[in-house]
């Protein structure tokens, strides 16, 4: 087909409509889509903001510390703009997206304490085991070798 034949009009019109429809979608699970232009070899780029936490301790403890303020102001998960959060265990990764682990330590009753400098931020102790365990929570492996090759 021709690229100015009628239809390859049609056929563009039509493809061009369903790549905003699936973009939209994207949108509004937390992605920002961008479309390509031209001859690409994708038709979308999906772009989306991640929050990494590494909790040292957690893998001794068995808890994970989320800050939910700082000098007793909202901070941490409940300021976050991230679409997602990652909290890194030793070899494991937890994904989870931002709204999901907000409302899971919100709704659980874990233990607060200070933390950080000055004891000046309040954590939640997760207990690790339990996030993992959510319906909405992936875990994945992390190869250590990886984060030293960038």
């Amino acid at each position: 087909m021709r690229a100015d034949s009628p239809q390859w009009i049609v056929a563009k019109a039509e493809g061009d409509r369903a790549e905003l429809a699936i973009a939209k979608w994207f949108k509004r699970y937390g992605w920002q889509p961008f479309k390509s232009i031209g001859n690409a070899e994708f038709d979308l780029l999906l772009q989306c903001e991640v929050e990494v936490k590494h909790d040292r301790m957690a893998s001794d403890t068995g808890n994970l510390a989320i800050e939910v303020a700082y000098r007793g102001q909202p901070s941490g998960i409940m300021t976050s703009r991230a679409n997602w959060w990652v909290i890194v265990v030793g070899s494991l990764a937890v994904i989870i997206k931002t709204d999901k682990l907000q409302k899971f330590v919100l709704a659980g009753k874990f233990r607060e304490v200070p933390a950080g400098d000055g004891k000046l931020a309040t954590v939640r102790l997760v207990p690790l085991d339990r996030l993992k365990e959510h319906s909405k929570a992936h875990v994945v492996k992390v190869d250590e070798t990886d984060a030293s090759d960038g």
